[in-house]
Protein backbone atom coordinates (compact mmCIF):
# COMPACT_ATOMS: atom_id res chain seq x y z
CA UNK A 1 0.00 0.00 0.00
CA UNK A 2 1.07 3.63 -0.45
CA UNK A 3 2.86 4.67 2.73
CA UNK A 4 4.26 8.06 1.77
CA UNK A 5 4.35 10.78 -0.83
CA UNK A 6 7.18 13.22 -1.43
CA UNK A 7 7.04 16.51 -3.28
CA UNK A 8 9.49 19.24 -4.15
CA UNK A 9 10.56 21.67 -6.85
CA UNK A 10 12.97 19.98 -9.30
CA UNK A 11 16.61 19.76 -8.22
CA UNK A 12 15.81 20.47 -4.58
CA UNK A 13 17.16 17.20 -3.20
CA UNK A 14 14.26 15.04 -4.35
CA UNK A 15 16.50 12.17 -5.46
CA UNK A 16 18.31 12.10 -2.13
CA UNK A 17 15.05 12.08 -0.17
CA UNK A 18 13.58 9.44 -2.46
CA UNK A 19 16.61 7.21 -1.95
CA UNK A 20 16.31 7.56 1.83
CA UNK A 21 12.58 6.83 1.85
CA UNK A 22 13.00 3.85 -0.48
CA UNK A 23 15.82 2.40 1.63
CA UNK A 24 13.81 2.73 4.85
CA UNK A 25 10.76 1.11 3.27
CA UNK A 26 12.83 -1.66 1.68
CA UNK A 27 14.63 -2.34 4.96
CA UNK A 28 11.25 -2.94 6.58
CA UNK A 29 10.10 -5.13 3.69
CA UNK A 30 7.48 -2.58 2.65
CA UNK A 31 8.77 -1.18 -0.63
CA UNK A 32 7.04 -2.02 -3.89
CA UNK A 33 6.66 -0.18 -7.17
CA UNK A 34 3.82 0.21 -9.65
CA UNK A 35 6.03 1.43 -12.50
CA UNK A 36 8.20 -1.68 -12.35
CA UNK A 37 5.08 -3.76 -13.10
CA UNK A 38 4.14 -1.74 -16.18
CA UNK A 39 4.86 -2.73 -19.75
CA UNK A 40 7.58 -0.20 -20.50
CA UNK A 41 9.52 0.34 -23.74
CA UNK A 42 12.64 -1.83 -24.03
CA UNK A 43 14.84 1.28 -24.30
CA UNK A 44 13.39 3.00 -21.21
CA UNK A 45 16.61 2.66 -19.20
CA UNK A 46 18.51 5.10 -21.40
CA UNK A 47 16.08 7.89 -20.48
CA UNK A 48 16.18 7.36 -16.71
CA UNK A 49 18.61 9.56 -14.81
CA UNK A 50 18.29 8.14 -11.30
CA UNK A 51 19.57 4.98 -9.65
CA UNK A 52 16.78 2.38 -9.62
CA UNK A 53 14.65 4.95 -11.45
CA UNK A 54 12.71 2.14 -13.06
CA UNK A 55 11.07 1.73 -9.64
CA UNK A 56 10.23 5.39 -9.08
CA UNK A 57 6.49 5.99 -9.10
CA UNK A 58 6.50 9.58 -10.29
CA UNK A 59 2.95 10.91 -10.47
CA UNK A 60 1.13 13.85 -11.97
CA UNK A 61 -2.50 14.89 -11.64
CA UNK A 62 -4.02 16.02 -14.94
CA UNK A 63 -7.60 17.33 -14.97
CA UNK A 64 -8.21 15.67 -11.63
CA UNK A 65 -7.00 12.24 -12.76
CA UNK A 66 -3.89 10.55 -11.44
CA UNK A 67 -1.18 9.73 -14.01
CA UNK A 68 2.11 7.87 -13.86
CA UNK A 69 4.97 9.79 -15.49
CA UNK A 70 6.95 7.67 -17.95
CA UNK A 71 10.39 9.17 -18.76
CA UNK A 72 10.40 8.54 -22.48
CA UNK A 73 10.23 11.02 -25.40
CA UNK A 74 7.49 9.06 -27.17
CA UNK A 75 5.18 8.43 -24.20
CA UNK A 76 2.67 10.67 -22.44
CA UNK A 77 1.85 10.21 -18.74
CA UNK A 78 -0.09 7.00 -18.20
CA UNK A 79 -3.61 7.49 -16.81
CA UNK A 80 -4.25 5.34 -13.74
CA UNK A 81 -7.67 3.77 -14.26
CA UNK A 82 -7.52 1.29 -11.36
CA UNK A 83 -6.65 3.39 -8.32
CA UNK A 84 -7.10 0.50 -5.88
CA UNK A 85 -4.43 -1.57 -7.63
CA UNK A 86 -2.14 1.44 -7.94
CA UNK A 87 -2.30 2.26 -4.23
CA UNK A 88 -1.77 -1.37 -3.29
CA UNK A 89 1.43 -1.55 -5.34
CA UNK A 90 3.00 1.93 -5.15
CA UNK A 91 4.58 2.26 -1.71
CA UNK A 92 6.25 5.61 -2.39
CA UNK A 93 4.94 8.39 -4.64
CA UNK A 94 7.06 11.23 -5.99
CA UNK A 95 5.80 14.43 -7.59
CA UNK A 96 7.27 17.69 -8.84
CA UNK A 97 3.83 19.26 -9.23
CA UNK A 98 2.57 22.27 -7.41
CA UNK A 99 -0.06 21.38 -4.81
CA UNK A 100 -3.43 20.52 -6.29
CA UNK A 101 -6.66 20.71 -4.31
CA UNK A 102 -7.56 17.18 -5.41
CA UNK A 103 -4.43 15.83 -3.66
CA UNK A 104 -6.31 15.86 -0.37
CA UNK A 105 -8.96 13.45 -1.64
CA UNK A 106 -6.67 11.36 -3.84
CA UNK A 107 -4.09 10.80 -1.10
CA UNK A 108 -6.28 10.92 2.00
CA UNK A 109 -5.21 7.37 2.89
CA UNK A 110 -1.46 8.12 2.59
CA UNK A 111 -0.19 8.49 6.16
CA UNK A 112 3.12 10.31 5.58
CA UNK A 113 3.71 13.36 3.39
CA UNK A 114 7.12 14.98 2.86
CA UNK A 115 8.07 18.21 1.11
CA UNK A 116 11.74 18.94 0.46
CA UNK A 117 12.92 22.47 -0.22
CA UNK A 118 16.24 24.09 -1.05
CA UNK A 119 17.67 27.56 -1.54
CA UNK A 120 15.97 28.52 -4.80
CA UNK A 121 19.15 30.03 -6.21
CA UNK A 122 20.92 26.68 -5.95
CA UNK A 123 17.87 24.73 -7.13
CA UNK A 124 17.60 26.80 -10.30
CA UNK A 125 21.35 26.67 -10.93
CA UNK A 126 21.24 22.87 -10.64
CA UNK A 127 18.13 22.71 -12.83
CA UNK A 128 19.78 24.74 -15.59
CA UNK A 129 22.77 22.40 -15.63
CA UNK A 130 20.41 19.43 -15.70
CA UNK A 131 18.28 20.51 -18.66
CA UNK A 132 21.34 20.86 -20.91
CA UNK A 133 22.67 17.41 -20.00
CA UNK A 134 22.81 14.87 -22.87
CA UNK A 135 20.19 12.56 -21.38
CA UNK A 136 17.65 15.36 -20.91
CA UNK A 137 18.26 16.65 -24.43
CA UNK A 138 17.59 13.12 -25.60
CA UNK A 139 14.43 12.76 -23.52
CA UNK A 140 13.07 16.14 -24.63
CA UNK A 141 13.94 16.63 -28.33
CA UNK A 142 12.35 20.10 -28.27
CA UNK A 143 15.14 21.40 -26.04
CA UNK A 144 17.53 23.38 -28.18
CA UNK A 145 20.03 25.03 -25.81
CA UNK A 146 23.00 22.83 -24.99
CA UNK A 147 25.14 25.36 -23.11
CA UNK A 148 24.27 26.37 -19.54
CA UNK A 149 25.88 29.81 -20.04
CA UNK A 150 23.47 30.53 -22.89
CA UNK A 151 20.61 29.34 -20.75
CA UNK A 152 21.47 31.84 -18.03
CA UNK A 153 21.64 34.56 -20.67
CA UNK A 154 17.94 34.05 -21.39
CA UNK A 155 16.67 36.33 -18.63
CA UNK A 156 12.98 35.68 -19.38
CA UNK A 157 13.58 31.96 -18.99
CA UNK A 158 15.44 32.60 -15.76
CA UNK A 159 12.67 34.80 -14.37
CA UNK A 160 10.08 32.17 -15.30
CA UNK A 161 11.87 29.54 -13.20
CA UNK A 162 12.34 31.87 -10.25
CA UNK A 163 8.61 32.47 -10.31
CA UNK A 164 7.95 28.74 -10.64
CA UNK A 165 10.15 28.00 -7.62
CA UNK A 166 8.34 30.55 -5.50
CA UNK A 167 4.88 29.43 -6.62
CA UNK A 168 5.76 25.76 -6.01
CA UNK A 169 6.74 26.36 -2.41
CA UNK A 170 3.83 28.71 -1.74
CA UNK A 171 1.33 26.24 -3.19
CA UNK A 172 2.41 23.60 -0.68
CA UNK A 173 2.81 25.87 2.34
CA UNK A 174 -0.62 27.38 1.69
CA UNK A 175 -2.23 23.94 1.44
CA UNK A 176 -2.64 23.74 5.19
CA UNK A 177 -1.92 20.00 5.35
CA UNK A 178 -0.80 19.47 8.93
CA UNK A 179 0.80 16.09 8.28
CA UNK A 180 3.32 17.45 5.75
CA UNK A 181 6.86 17.12 7.08
CA UNK A 182 9.09 19.92 5.79
CA UNK A 183 12.60 18.72 4.94
CA UNK A 184 15.27 21.33 4.33
CA UNK A 185 17.81 19.97 1.85
CA UNK A 186 20.73 21.75 3.48
CA UNK A 187 19.86 20.16 6.86
CA UNK A 188 19.56 16.75 5.24
CA UNK A 189 23.08 17.13 3.84
CA UNK A 190 24.59 18.59 7.02
CA UNK A 191 23.01 16.21 9.55
CA UNK A 192 21.89 13.14 7.62
CA UNK A 193 21.48 10.89 10.65
CA UNK A 194 19.30 13.33 12.58
CA UNK A 195 16.92 13.95 9.67
CA UNK A 196 16.78 10.24 8.77
CA UNK A 197 15.83 9.45 12.36
CA UNK A 198 13.02 12.00 12.09
CA UNK A 199 11.85 10.47 8.82
CA UNK A 200 11.85 7.00 10.37
CA UNK A 201 9.77 8.29 13.28
CA UNK A 202 7.21 9.77 10.87
CA UNK A 203 7.03 6.49 8.93
CA UNK A 204 6.95 4.53 12.20
CA UNK A 205 9.63 2.24 10.78
CA UNK A 206 13.12 1.25 11.98
CA UNK A 207 16.06 3.03 10.41
CA UNK A 208 19.49 1.51 9.82
CA UNK A 209 21.46 4.76 10.04
CA UNK A 210 24.81 3.21 9.16
CA UNK A 211 23.41 1.63 6.01
CA UNK A 212 21.54 4.80 5.02
CA UNK A 213 24.64 6.90 5.44
CA UNK A 214 26.61 4.49 3.27
CA UNK A 215 23.90 4.21 0.60
CA UNK A 216 23.51 7.98 0.30
CA UNK A 217 27.15 9.04 0.25
CA UNK A 218 27.59 11.69 -2.42
CA UNK A 219 30.35 9.83 -4.28
CA UNK A 220 28.24 6.67 -4.46
CA UNK A 221 25.11 8.45 -5.69
CA UNK A 222 27.11 10.49 -8.21
CA UNK A 223 28.67 7.29 -9.55
CA UNK A 224 25.32 5.51 -9.87
CA UNK A 225 23.39 8.51 -11.23
CA UNK A 226 25.95 10.90 -12.77
CA UNK A 227 23.37 12.77 -14.86
CA UNK A 228 21.23 13.56 -11.83
CA UNK A 229 23.80 14.21 -9.10
CA UNK A 230 26.06 17.17 -9.85
CA UNK A 231 27.59 18.73 -6.73
CA UNK A 232 25.25 18.34 -3.78
CA UNK A 233 26.65 21.54 -2.27
CA UNK A 234 25.26 24.96 -1.44
CA UNK A 235 26.26 28.32 -2.86
CA UNK A 236 27.02 27.23 -6.42
CA UNK A 237 24.68 29.94 -7.70
CA UNK A 238 27.29 32.58 -6.83
CA UNK A 239 29.43 31.54 -9.78
CA UNK A 240 26.47 31.68 -12.20
CA UNK A 241 24.43 34.70 -11.11
CA UNK A 242 25.28 38.16 -12.37
CA UNK A 243 24.02 41.35 -10.73
CA UNK A 244 21.07 41.17 -13.14
CA UNK A 245 20.17 37.64 -12.07
CA UNK A 246 20.34 38.67 -8.44
CA UNK A 247 18.02 41.62 -9.03
CA UNK A 248 15.51 39.45 -10.88
CA UNK A 249 15.54 36.88 -8.11
CA UNK A 250 15.16 39.52 -5.39
CA UNK A 251 12.29 41.22 -7.21
CA UNK A 252 10.38 37.97 -7.66
CA UNK A 253 11.29 35.74 -4.73
CA UNK A 254 13.64 37.64 -2.46
CA UNK A 255 11.14 37.70 0.38
CA UNK A 256 10.60 33.96 0.06
CA UNK A 257 14.34 33.43 0.65
CA UNK A 258 14.06 35.55 3.78
CA UNK A 259 10.93 33.72 4.96
CA UNK A 260 12.70 30.37 4.55
CA UNK A 261 15.75 31.58 6.47
CA UNK A 262 18.23 31.60 3.58
CA UNK A 263 18.85 35.35 3.93
CA UNK A 264 18.30 37.83 6.73
CA UNK A 265 17.17 40.54 4.31
CA UNK A 266 17.37 41.51 0.64
CA UNK A 267 20.92 42.85 0.93
CA UNK A 268 22.85 39.99 -0.66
Amino acid sequence: MTLCIQAGFPKSGNFLLHTILREILAGAGKFSSYRSMCDLPPDIQQYITTYKGIEADCIKVINGQLHLVIPHPELQPLAIEDLATFFRQAALLWTHQKFSACYESLFSSVPAWFYIYRDGRDAITSLFHYVVSPIMLKRFPDYRVTDVVRLFQDLDYFAKHVNNWQEHIHSWTAAGISRIQWIRFEDLVADRRKICTLIGDVLKLPVDLDRLEKQTQFNRMARLSPEHVRSGTSGGWKSCFTAVHKKIFKDIAGQTLVDLGYEADLDW
